[in-house]
């Protein structure tokens, strides 16, 4: 990285995506939707879902998730994570004051 700037990742979304639809979140950021597939054996457990990037820099803004969590019971679960205003925080101290022990070596 040079000047703080990052490089686009080589792909973002997966090969077994959906393309959904583009859309411009609340901080007027072009957003594209694509439909998630997942299956036994991932974190997420068994159902759908979208997950949300932004067009320009494919940073992940947004995702949701229906299906059964793979637990014992194999329950129901419907999950929503969105960011907005999100941007890389150099110098927290504006936002936070962290205790003393976080700030040693």
């Amino acid at each position: 990285m040079e000047n703080g700037t990052r490089s686009m990742p080589a792909r973002c979304v997966a090969d077994s995506a959906q393309y959904i639809h583009q859309v411009i979140s609340p901080n007027d950021v072009v957003v594209n939707r694509w439909k998630y597939f997942y299956e036994s054996g991932d974190s997420y457990g068994v159902g759908e879902g979208p997950r949300e990037y932004t067009k320009d820099e494919c940073q992940q803004t947004g995702t949701s998730f229906v299906g059964k969590y793979p637990n014992e019971d194999g329950g129901d679960i419907i999950r929503g994570t969105y960011y907005y205003n999100y941007q890389e925080l150099t110098d927290v101290s504006e936002y936070f004051i962290l205790p003393s022990y976080c700030n040693s070596p």
